[in-house]
């Protein structure tokens, strides 16, 4: 027994060392932050979310990409529709692979994606695919255009504002 409360005092001394030497860390005031980013979103997260169309309903895709993308890039993703394992789950798309974007420009009030292409000549499941996807890349890093209108532009003629989910 005389052995244990060695090891014990041994213990409680080690423990009031560490409590009293403390951790290095120093007090400080308060930090004061800068203001929240603001003007074109450059970045989406690394899991890549894209609405693909299950029968007739919008379904979420999580795409681990293993990068990060611009929203850009996310949308050209849409554009080239769904991979092998999608398909096979009978995903499919009504963005038409001729859907180029040429810009995405987004504020507070709203996100403006701007086609080379004609977007009146997308299907109502197509112009929701993208504004959902917009939306919820948005939503998924903070930004606070994610729940606000999204509006398709592309040869002078333009689809909404819309936000998700679209009504037709």
């Amino acid at each position: 027994m005389t052995g244990n409360r060695a090891v014990r005092g041994l213990l409680a001394g080690l423990a009031l060392t560490a409590t009293l030497a403390g951790c290095g860390v120093r007090p400080s005031g308060v930090i004061v932050g800068g203001a929240a980013p603001a003007g074109p979103v450059q970045e989406v997260a690394a899991d890549t979310r894209l609405y693909l169309v299950s029968e007739i309903n919008l379904t979420l895709v999580v795409r681990d990409t293993g990068q990060t993308s611009s929203l850009a890039e996310t949308l050209a993703l849409l554009t080239d529709g769904p991979d092998a394992q999608e398909r096979a789950r009978g995903l499919t798309s009504e963005v038409p692979l001729d859907a180029r974007v040429v810009e995405v420009a987004s504020e507070p009030t709203g996100t403006t994606v701007t086609y080379a292409s004609d977007v009146t000549a997308l299907s109502a499941t197509a112009v929701a695919q993208i504004v959902c996807t917009v939306n919820d890349a948005l939503t998924a890093t903070g930004q606070e255009a994610g729940s606000a209108p999204v509006t398709l532009v592309g040869r002078g003629r333009s689809r909404g504002p819309n936000t998700c989910p679209v009504t037709p």
